[in-house]
């Protein structure tokens, strides 16, 4: 460290607060989107029960989104399959 230039642990803690906070709460954001993202129908039927779910969890979003049922789309893979048929043109066989 440079002469003169003193250490100040209190000061880089408080920092380090701050930066934890300030990205606590955008975090908390995110989850409570993605929540709300997530309780729509088929989920629920109504906003009145979606807030009732999230009540239930105390706005713990994080646990309600881990813990809550719901229908799941992650590895649902949706293809288009295209068959070629030899020896068909235009509807007629090439006998």
């Amino acid at each position: 460290m440079p002469q003169g230039l003193r250490y100040n642990p209190r000061a880089d803690d408080l920092e380090v607060c701050q930066l934890s906070q300030a990205f606590g709460t955008e975090l908390k954001l995110i989850q409570r989107e993605l929540v709300y993202t997530s309780l729509r129908p088929p989920q629920v039927e109504t906003a009145q029960e979606a807030e009732a779910i999230v009540e239930s969890y105390n706005y713990d979003f994080r646990r309600l989104y881990i813990a809550h049922p719901r229908v799941r789309l992650d590895g649902v893979y949706i293809a288009i399959c295209h068959y070629v048929y030899v020896h068909v043109v235009h509807g007629r066989s090439l006998h």
